[in-house]
């Protein structure tokens, strides 16, 4: 990580990698997705303000929201998102940001031939972000991901464990 010291960032490095046993143990659980998101963008992962998570399909012609993630809106009780999904998942229907983004339902960018970073900002305006930054990468079965989000410090973690980290989206199912 640019900015953060070597603890800090085999700290992060450390936190990330506790995330695939997890999603095994919650394999079945409908909105894995939004457990990943949210371990990603907290404190101790990449740290971020806000992110949404989307996945463009060109078979059947969507770009659809399926998670996002607020600061203002983040998991923090006692026990870990893992140990209590069913009170994880309460939250984050109830989290309106996360609920914004999942509203999201476009044409596809991939048949319509839109480029990414004209789309992205169009959704950075309509969910509120201010700056922002973006990856975008294929996944199986001809789908599309893009991730956007927003830093909530000076801490700029290094592009290649934010790619390495947000592909963990793409091994979760959708719904």
């Amino acid at each position: 990580m640019e900015q953060r010291g070597f603890k800090e960032e085999h700290a992060v490095l450390h936190h990330l990698s506790h995330i695939a046993p997890q999603m095994l143990k919650l394999r079945d659980q409908d909105n894995l997705t939004e457990f990943v998101l949210h371990e990603l963008c907290c404190q101790k992962g990449f740290n971020f303000e806000k992110a949404a998570y989307f996945v463009d399909n060109p078979d059947f012609n969507c770009l659809k929201g399926v998670a996002g993630f607020s600061r203002a809106e983040e998991y923090v009780h006692n026990t870990s998102i893992w140990e209590s999904p069913e009170a994880f998942s309460v939250h984050m229907c109830q989290a309106q940001f996360n609920q914004k983004v999942r509203t999201i339902n476009k044409v596809s960018v991939r048949k319509s031939s839109i480029d990414d970073a004209l789309l992205v900002k169009e959704m950075a305006q309509d969910l509120g972000f201010k700056e922002y930054g973006f990856y975008s990468w294929d996944m199986k079965h001809d789908n599309h991901s893009i991730f956007l989000f927003e830093r909530s410090s000076n801490e700029i973690p290094s592009d290649e464990h934010v790619r390495n980290g947000i592909s963990l989206l793409s091994f979760c199912p959708l719904f």
